[in-house]
């Protein structure tokens, strides 16, 4: 063991001397080895930094809460996928009849319906087109954590009265009123399905908190969900239920009682599959956390291909070592050097040539993922086994693709290479 450790230290020192002789050349080829590196670190911290995020939203809504959907898509296979809207169309639409049901469950403290659509809105002069709209039940920034910067939230009785008022998101309520008080005043919205077009008055501008989505999240405008669908002519066809369970109530326990209220109220019998899905906050993390698993191995196998570039550089340079150091070569084994200890030598150099990259492609991944966190709401971080993973990957980078020119060097006879000059 100890022989093996001065052995290395050895190597090491000498792999030392010979980068520091040959700067240009050796920082050329970390510098290769570093970019490939770098990749796969800041797309993983990148990812991981997006998957947070999307986390802590769906947790932000509720860490216990239950979504009733259409269809549930978490164990939804590819193939699936490609039938997504034809599967949901066979499916019923989720009412405010449902969600009346629901909050009436044992364990279940409250349920809010959401409607989910496109519209036009116009003010005077201004028009915006396809903004995203939603109908929901009073109570709905619960589920949307921000504030109220002007004006109200719309009541209970005026979702039951299917009052036409509106809450303008932020964003909106500047483009369409600039610096005046949108308070009061009327919009005119326009289903983009239906040429139907009705004047809602707008109660109340929110301000979202910033996350992952807020690009598309600050561009809302809010109403009750029965003047969606009665103004509006809104059906449902994207809508669902968030389901608030009893404190101190299992989710497990509500999805169960949920489940069996509805299918009762449908009339499936014991060998019918539900028609609907609800999902816990778990599940929804749990499906976002699988597929981004997935992406992060599609972009480390993809990003690979840089270390290929880098291995086939670091090739290049050893051979080019050893055809430098022939005479070294032959004198160290005149002087009594093994096979071994040759080949050795120069995986330790190769080794030590592509480990130098790795930490190089740490540093600018870590930068790189440093400006992500600093500049945008998503919390790029590198996780500590990528260091590990990208060091050892590296590592082994060099000494794979160091063999072709350690053999070599390790094959040498020693008066041929002593006559080398």
């Amino acid at each position: 063991m100890t022989r093996a450790v001065t052995s290395l230290l050895e190597g090491i020192r000498i792999s030392l001397s010979v980068l520091a002789a040959n700067r240009i050349r050796s920082a050329l080829t970390i510098l290769g080895v570093g970019v490939g590196v770098s990749v796969i670190v800041a797309f993983g911290a990148l990812l991981k930094g997006v998957e947070n995020s999307i986390d802590d939203t769906i947790s932000a809504a509720g860490p216990d809460n239950l979504w009733v959907v259409r269809l549930d898509f978490t164990g939804a296979s590819l193939t699936d996928f490609s039938n997504l809207e034809r599967l949901i169309r066979g499916r019923p639409r989720l009412t405010g009849r449902d969600s009346d049901l629901i909050s009436r469950v044992d364990g279940v403290d409250d349920a809010f319906l959401t409607i989910e659509f496109n519209t036009n809105a116009d003010a005077g002069a201004e028009r915006l087109e396809n903004i995203s709209a939603r109908g929901f039940d009073a109570g709905w920034p619960e589920f949307n954590p921000g504030e109220f910067t002007a004006g109200r939230d719309f009541t209970d009785s005026e979702v039951r009265e299917r009052a036409q008022v509106v809450v303008l998101f932020s964003d909106i309520a500047e483009e369409l009123f600039g610096q005046q008080d949108p308070i009061g005043r009327r919009v005119r919205l326009t289903s983009t399905l239906r040429t139907i077009r009705e004047e809602f008055r707008v109660i109340g501008v929110y301000d979202p908190e910033p996350n992952i989505f807020s690009s598309s999240v600050r561009r809302w405008v809010v109403m009750p969900h029965t003047a969606a669908t009665s103004a509006l002519g809104q059906s449902g066809e994207r809508s669902y239920v968030i389901v608030v369970p009893e404190e101190g109530v299992s989710p497990l326990l509500a999805q169960d009682n949920v489940v069996s209220a509805l299918r009762r109220d449908r009339g499936l019998g014991p060998r019918d599959e539900n028609n609907f899905g609800v999902l816990r906050s778990d599940d929804l993390v749990e499906a976002v956390d699988e597929l981004f698993g997935i992406l992060f191995l599609v972009v480390v196998g993809l990003s690979s291909a840089g270390l290929m570039v880098g291995g086939i550089g670091v090739v290049g340079i050893m051979l080019i070592s050893v055809t430098e150091r022939t005479r070294e070569i032959g004198i160290r084994k005149a002087l009594g050097a093994t096979r071994r200890e040759i080949l050795w030598q120069f995986l330790v150099e190769s080794g030590l040539l592509t480990t130098l990259g790795g930490v190089a492609g740490l540093v600018i991944g870590y930068t790189l993922a440093f400006t992500v966190s600093t500049f945008t709401v998503v919390d790029a971080s590198i996780p500590l086994w990528s260091v590990g993973v990208a060091i050892l990957g590296a590592l082994v980078t060099g000494v794979i693709f160091g063999l072709i020119p350690a053999y070599r060097a390790a094959r040498l006879q020693p008066v041929e290479a002593l006559r080398a000059e």
